[in-house]
């Protein structure tokens, strides 16, 4: 998995549902930020990045918390103007539908690195298409809560009215099936080759009613400097790309990737610099993003977790997962599996 990343705005909407809803009290909510290597001014920044595999780490907890299977779902059900991302308030704050879709396809690496979102403009019917770089990145409940937000707002800022003609899922159908045509008011496609939304061309000229010129240039020109940095990191992308790749072989010396990326050892430290990263962090944060990962799964020991990170003992990883979490690796999994 490359070192893809979400903005930190998708994981404080499901903190924050956990907490309105009851399932999450002050010591869990520390206990849940320590358990993904966050902090309360990471999960509140507009600006923080969370790596694809802790969020899908966020996922898993949120899911076991609530024991909500259609928990993406009714994520998305649930529309708070106060947790709306950054590319979501410029698409409110557009002219046009129309307009607000054009921008949140310019800037739609800023929600998510691994994606790509495409507006198909027809004479009758458009489409929102959702296209994962990597298939095996696809979270259900991540889709279920993203092409849900979609339709929740349209429907409350471009009327009620509005049409979804049929909406599209990449997953196979689940048990509350029923629950996605009672919310979409239209028929559902599972088992597609992306995921889509269709809905009648015809509100592509409305404008939704908080509409402000001022506040879309302001957050304009924010969403560029977001979008310049993630190009930016271009170094750091690469490094993070290979460590990732190499981990389990313990292939990530920096004098062997500087050579892959035809450089010397002190110009790759430079550009890592230039990015504010260090190779030590760098290597740190993935481990940690892939442990998170790993730790999941019934099928692998902890020694075989211990082994794919590249750690030469099982106890440097119990260390290394205790400064990570406050836990040790043993007592997480029981907590987890119990």
């Amino acid at each position: 998995m490359s070192h893809i990343t979400v903005s930190m705005s998708s994981a404080n909407s499901i903190v924050c549902y956990l907490e309105r809803n009851g399932y999450l009290n002050i010591m869990q909510r520390q206990h849940l930020l320590n358990t993904l290597g966050l902090s309360e001014d990471d999960i509140t920044s507009l600006e923080q990045r969370l790596a694809l595999p802790q969020y899908h780490a966020l996922w898993h907890e949120a899911q076991k918390l609530t024991a909500d299977p259609a928990l993406g779902l009714h994520i998305g059900m649930e529309h708070h103007p106060n947790l709306m991302s950054l590319v979501s308030n410029l698409w409110v704050h557009s002219e046009t539908a129309e307009q607000g879709m054009e921008r949140y396809v310019e800037y739609c690496k800023i929600l998510h690195t691994g994606m790509s979102i495409r507006f198909d403009k027809g004479e009758h019917f458009s489409s929102v298409i959702f296209e994962y770089n990597d298939q095996q990145d696809y979270c259900q409940a991540d889709m279920e809560r993203t092409l849900g937000l979609n339709a929740k707002r349209a429907r409350q800022y471009l009327g009620e009215d509005m049409e979804i003609i049929k909406v599209s899922f990449m997953h196979a159908q689940p048990a509350y099936h029923a629950l996605y045509e009672d919310y979409f008011r239209c028929p559902v496609e599972f088992n597609a080759p992306r995921c889509s939304i269709v809905f009648a061309s015809e509100y592509l000229k409305r404008s939704s009613e908080p509409h402000n010129p001022y506040v879309f240039s302001a957050l304009r020109e924010q969403a560029e400097k977001l979008k310049k940095s993630l190009l930016l990191n271009k170094t750091t992308e690469q490094v993070a790309n290979i460590i990732a790749k190499q981990l389990h072989v313990g292939n990530y010396q920096i004098e062997d990737i500087a050579k892959r990326l035809h450089m010397n050892r002190q110009t790759l430290y430079r550009r890592l610099k230039a990015e504010d990263q260090n190779f030590k962090d760098l290597l740190d944060n993935i481990r940690q993003a892939k442990a998170m990962e790993l730790i999941q799964d019934r099928n692998m020991s902890l020694s075989e977790i211990a082994y794919y990170l590249g750690f030469s003992e099982i106890s440097a990883f119990s260390r290394a997962f205790k400064r990570w979490t406050g836990e040790t690796p043993t007592h997480y999994r029981q907590v987890l599996f119990k």
